[in-house]
């Protein structure tokens, strides 16, 4: 599923709610409209039922109001206005016919029968059409993208997705995975099994076509230091593959030489890697204070753990007793190129 199918499958769902706020606050309205001609009708009729009456219309006239109000994105001044008007019967009749004259025109646009006693379905809002079968588009290379299993849960929780219309993604340490995209035109999709089978590429072999086009852009990949915590920095060739430096051990094991230490890293965002030499308690503590700083509600966040990068392989790291916080802001970060 592309990515503008997935804005179309939202934008469907929300419309959706919204469509129905406004049915149930239309018939609202028309149950005020009915109380206050009754309060009306039985002016002569006991104190005591006039006034269960009022209750009763301003309750259901202030309730319909603010749901037809929101639901046509009408501002604040209407909706202050209409609420208002319910303190005097005859203007808020009249307040409450044009709201639900309003109301039921969007409501019969959108497929629903309207009667004298509110709106009813004709049957379920249609899906978005799916795009016709065609010859697949000129595509860009594989390129990984990593991201976490709360990427596939959220996908799976759309209505009508099947396992067929998931990426593929491979497992990697800790709560981490690899998906695949290409891109399509101005956008990109993410590589599922039907998509795969579509374009002629084996699930199997899809990480090995990522590995080697992105290739060039992590060779590009610079590191910044500040004190003794260092961050990979991406230029225009290497934009938005800072995560994805961990599926290249022969990059880690130049950056595991240069520290003469096995690197202890983050990964909080695709394109935000911090690391330290794993013996450096100061170190650890500043990727901990990076990591609880860090907004995991974000696009692209990703983990909240530490990896070690041991004997060519990435683990999940188990701290020992929290070390003392390291000490002021520390320096400006300084800049050099690893090559690979």
């Amino acid at each position: 599923m592309t990515a503008p199918d997935m804005e179309a499958l939202l934008r469907h769902a929300r419309e959706q709610e919204r469509l129905e706020r406004l049915r149930s606050g239309h018939q609202a309205l028309v149950y005020a409209v009915i109380l206050n001609v009754l309060s009306l009708l039985l002016f002569k009729a006991g104190i005591g039922l006039l006034l269960l009456l009022g209750l009763a219309a301003v309750s259901c006239g202030i309730a319909g109001t603010i749901r037809v109000v929101a639901a046509l994105d009408y501002s604040a001044t209407v909706k202050n206005a209409c609420v208002l008007a319910q303190a005097l019967p005859v203007l808020s009749i009249l307040a409450l016919l044009w709201l639900g004259r309003e109301a039921a025109e969007q409501l019969r646009g959108a497929g629903f029968e309207v009667g004298w006693l509110g709106a009813a379905k004709r049957g379920p809002l249609p899906l978005p059409a799916a795009a016709p079968a065609e010859p697949p588009p000129p595509a860009g290379p594989v390129m990984p993208r990593i991201k976490t299993p709360a990427f596939i849960g959220a996908l799976l929780s759309q209505p009508g997705l099947s396992g067929e219309q998931t990426p593929v993604t491979q497992r990697l340490p800790g709560d981490l995975l690899v998906a695949f995209s290409i891109d399509v035109g101005t956008s990109f999709m993410f590589l599922t099994p039907a998509e795969c089978a579509r374009r002629g590429l084996k699930k199997d072999e899809l990480l090995q076509l990522a590995r080697r086009n992105a290739a060039r852009g992590i060779a590009t990949l610079q590191i910044k230091r500040s004190g003794e915590v260092f961050q990979l920095a991406a230029g225009e060739q290497g934009k938005d593959l800072e995560a994805c430096s961990i599926l290249f051990p022969e990059f880690w094991k130049q950056v595991a030489a240069r520290l003469k230490d096995a690197p202890l890293a983050i990964f909080p965002h695709r394109n935000a890697v911090y690391f330290t030499a794993a013996g450096s308690a100061t170190g650890a503590a500043a990727l901990q204070a990076i990591v609880a700083g860090s907004q995991f509600r974000q696009a692209h966040a990703l983990s909240r753990l530490l990896y070690v990068f041991r004997e060519g392989q990435w683990a999940v790291f188990e701290p020992g007793p929290k070390p003392g916080a390291a000490q002021g802001s520390g320096p400006s970060w300084a800049e050099q190129t690893i090559p690979m």
